[in-house]
């Protein structure tokens, strides 16, 4: 006979109602306590009834989380941070990969409610209102990553991407860069509009002519920046630097210059946008702005969770900013700057 949850109960010295209730992630149970019946869950090798625990509650022990693009470096690391998030709390996650598509979105949103999920997390920088209008109506547990929820009245976690776009373009343009292009997607979500209008309004501020700073659009994608990068070559007068919407569109682009005999940084310097793991594996580490992938998993989680339990009341919505950081590493050309600098001032001492 398999471990109980009176097992558990009983080497706890608590009832064995006191333990379901933490299995649960029931707010009337202290997290310490929580913590230590998954300890003893955990130790014990404990099974939880996933399917009669459903038809009690007429609700899975799933999250359902719907994604647009499952390869993208960054939403595979939150997805990653959430799994291990749900896990800890004794749910799983049911995962849609919707590929931008509108009709794939409605069918991701249909499937999961047939699987009655206990709540939702839905990626997306640009929420079709013609698709989720209805949803958002029912109120289900639901949190938004990367577009802002006020106005759908639903909970959201979103990045600062203008802070974060204009701080990478402030960092070039401090280095001494002044012809700075910006690779964008051309999907027209949330961030890559807000990391495009931080991108001009930096120039703008430093002065910066805009005619030297050309913008290459494409997806937001590897094979977006290797297209973007084969643009760039062709222009008759290159930039110095570029800014691109995200890692995955840098890391394309470096690719295109390396096997095109241009080198990074010493031809042009280059910075992304996120912070994913490759970045810091490159030939030449990538220099990026860091959204924590931690950070907005944690969040994303902690308000799914206070919905799904009831501690906060229907029409209390919560949207959370995470902050970014300058990560810099050897593609923007800072550290090149530096050793040519420190070698002129040896040279003039001499």
């Amino acid at each position: 006979m398999g471990v109980t949850i009176k097992d558990i109960a009983q080497i706890l010295g608590v009832s064995h109602t006191t333990v379901s209730r933490a299995l649960l992630d029931r707010p009337d149970i202290s997290e310490p306590m929580k913590e230590k019946v998954r300890k003893v869950a955990r130790e014990l090798n404990y099974q939880t009834n996933d399917l009669a625990r459903s038809l009690v509650k007429n609700k899975s022990n799933a999250i359902g989380l719907i994604i647009p693009d499952i390869e993208d470096p960054h939403y595979a690391s939150i997805c990653k941070q959430l799994s291990l998030r749900l896990e800890e709390s004794g749910y799983s996650l049911l995962i849609c990969n919707s590929e931008r598509d509108r009709e794939k979105d409605r069918k991701c949103i249909e499937y999961l409610m047939r699987q009655r999920v206990a709540g939702y997390i839905i990626f997306s920088g640009n929420i079709r209102e013609d698709i989720f209008s209805d949803f958002f109506e029912q109120h289900f547990p639901t949190v938004l990553i990367h577009t802002y929820g006020e106005p759908l009245g639903v909970d959201s976690v979103m990045g600062n991407n203008f802070l974060g776009a204009s701080a990478a373009v402030q960092h070039l343009i401090n280095i001494g860069y002044r012809r700075i292009a910006h690779f964008r997607g051309y999907d027209n979500g949330i961030p890559s509009q807000e990391r495009y209008h931080a991108f001009l309004e930096t120039l703008e501020e430093n002065k910066i002519l805009r005619e030297k700073c050309p913008i290459i659009g494409n997806e937001a994608s590897y094979e977006g920046g290797l297209w973007s990068a084969e643009q760039l070559l062709k222009l008759p007068e290159r930039p110095e630097a570029v800014f691109t919407v995200n890692d995955a569109v840098a890391i394309g682009a470096m690719q295109y210059f390396y096997k095109a005999g241009v080198r990074v940084p010493e031809d042009i310097a280059v910075i992304g946008f996120d912070d994913v793991s490759v970045a810091k594996m490159m030939p030449v580490p990538l220099s990026t702005v860091r959204l924590s992938a931690y950070e907005i998993a944690d969040n994303a989680w902690k308000q799914l969770r206070e919905q799904i339990s009831g501690t906060r009341l229907p029409g209390d919505h919560k949207n959370t900013l995470v902050e970014p950081s300058l990560v810099i590493r050897d593609t923007c050309g800072y550290k090149l700057k530096q050793s040519a600098a420190k070698r002129k001032t040896l040279e003039n001492k001499a």
